[in-house]
This record gives C-alpha cells, structure tokens and sequence, in this order.
C-alpha cells in the first residue's frame, strides 16, 4: 500500500486508487438499562466497548441497510447485549438482543452484515491480542 491506494507488490501497479478506510470507535460504555432503547448506539466500523459495568449492559447496532458491516470488540469486564435497531433482527428475532459472553482484553470480534433492510448475520473471529 501507499497511503491508502493498494499496489500489486509484484508489480507495483496500481489496482486501487482508495481503500474504504474504516472508522473505529473506542471507549463504548455500553448503556446499563439493559434493553434496546437505553443500549449505546453504534457509530464506527469497528467498534470497542470498553466499559460494561453490569453484566448484559448493551449496545445497539445501526439500521440495517443491505451490504453495511459493522465490526464489534467488547473489552469490557462483563458479558455485553447486542441489540438491533428497532424493527431489525440480529438472528434472536426482531426487536430482542443477543447476549454475547466474549470479553476482556483477549476477546474475540464480531461481525455483522446487513443481508437485507432489516436483517444481520453475524460472524465470529478469534482474539485480537493486543487492544486497539
């Protein structure tokens, strides 16, 4: 890469003029009346909360539009709710969170994929050694 254009390191030609560069959140508290209207609103790509202070303390992803991701570290020290935005789906049904029990510095990431307007399929990725 130069910048953020992408060069064939064979070659050197150019195959991208711009890379999609992701926007990364950190320092999410995640909202603590534990249901979907008091969950933290996703904002970035990539997204780390590094507070939980209760147990299922939740954040809610964005409205799902076809096509968006959007990545998910939990830091913190309790297990974190993932809830949809209202009328979407996170696979528990619409409307209902999903627990999810990876946390602390080791934890895995998440990542969600808008299928359609109104649906997220996630998918899990190993520990990322060393927080962002």
């Amino acid at each position: 890469t130069a910048g953020n254009a992408l060069l064939d390191s064979a070659t050197g030609t150019l195959l991208s003029a711009q890379i999609p560069l992701l926007s990364v959140v950190t320092g999410i508290t995640a909202g603590t009346t534990q249901t979907q209207a008091g969950a933290t609103a996703l904002t970035g790509d990539f997204n780390i909360v590094g507070t939980v202070g209760t147990q299922y303390d939740g954040v809610r992803l964005p409205a799902a539009v076809a096509g968006d991701v959007v990545y998910l570290q939990n830091i913190g020290a309790q297990n974190l709710r993932i809830w949809p935005a209202s009328g979407d789906d996170v696979g528990e049904g619409v409307d209902a969170g999903r627990t999810w029990s990876s946390n602390g510095a080791n934890s895995k990431v998440l990542v969600f994929i808008a299928r359609d307007g109104t649906t997220w399929s996630r998918m899990e990725f190993g520990s990322i050694s060393t927080p962002i």
